[in-house]
């Protein structure tokens, strides 16, 4: 589970971007909780960067957690000959699960373990032969199916790390930083949960798919946690009334101003201001027009 993000330093990030994004230019910090957690906010706020720093700190690749000397290379950087961890950001958890991720069809066709195992061709299968918005609700179900297929590992990989590092043959000193990091960030929860990572799975959807999408949201699972990067108003809207639901500003006020474009489509009149100060603009820029090429004789 995961419990909060700090940025210290964006510069000190896995991310070369971070610092470029505003919201994490002077530092920032997020808080989740137990059950379902909402990110939202406008394009390019930093949404999806959140959730790949939820991911890169946790060794997750395609559907979850997995060990590999490359996932763990990603946390560091060479510093005159040697490495050094990007410790610019904090990632709290307790380290004890593995987080999993939905994986939308346009990943799965660029990766290249596509045929590793029936599992993942089955997704990449189904999501190919499927709308936009039919892929995000079959990526869903291929993830679910995924969490709970015997031979997923449920546990994060701490112990083999350990085992790894201890190997004479091919030796990681590194290896002992990342435990260490882990070590300084781990939460003890007492009852841990397994985090699920999910982006944009209102992508493209409609209103029957959004009902489904929105029902997965709506409730607490018992030991999942759920952290979403949503778009869609309605689902937005919605989410926002539910008590359980913890909802994640990347812009303050950014769900008041959701609620407020919603409540103007049910009314009428949404983009009605904007239309009548362009009409007021083009009629004042008339009026200034024809004063200026008017002929005042004597």
């Amino acid at each position: 589970m995961i419990t909060k993000i700090r940025i210290k330093d964006p510069k000190n990030s896995p991310l070369y971007y971070l610092s470029d994004i505003p919201v994490f230019k002077k530092g920032a910090e997020f808080d989740f909780k137990p059950g379902v957690n909402v990110i939202v906010g406008p394009n390019g706020s930093g949404k999806t960067t959140l959730l790949n720093l939820i991911k890169i700190y946790n060794l997750v690749d395609k559907n979850g957690t997995e060990f590999s000397n490359w996932n763990i290379r990603k946390l560091f950087y060479e510093h005159k000959e040697e490495k050094k961890l990007h410790d610019g950001v904090d990632v709290y958890g307790d380290y004890a699960n593995t987080v999993f991720r939905m994986v939308h069809a346009d990943e799965l066709r660029q990766g290249e373990n596509g045929m590793s195992s029936f599992l993942t061709f089955g997704s990449m299968y189904r999501q190919m032969h499927s709308s936009t918005g039919e892929g995000v609700v079959v990526a869903l179900n291929m993830l679910f199916r995924y969490m709970y297929d015997s031979s997923t590992s449920l546990k994060f990989p701490i112990e083999k790390i350990k085992k790894e590092m201890e190997s004479k043959s091919f030796p990681q000193p590194h290896y002992k930083l990342f435990l260490d990091y882990i070590e300084s960030h781990k939460v003890n929860s007492e009852v841990p949960e397994y985090t699920i990572l999910v982006d944009e799975p209102d992508r493209n959807l409609d209103i029957l798919n959004i009902k489904e999408v929105l029902s997965i949201l709506s409730f607490h699972k018992e030991n999942t946690q759920m952290i979403a990067v949503i778009h869609n108003p309605l689902m937005i809207c919605s989410l926002s009334r539910m008590k359980h639901v913890n909802l994640i500003e990347m812009v303050p006020g950014y769900v008041a101003q959701i609620r407020q474009v919603v409540s103007d489509a049910l009314n009428g009149t949404f983009g009605q201001s904007e239309i009548e100060e362009t009409e007021e603009e083009q009629h004042n820029s008339s009026i200034e027009e024809r004063l200026k090429n008017r002929k005042y004789t004597k």
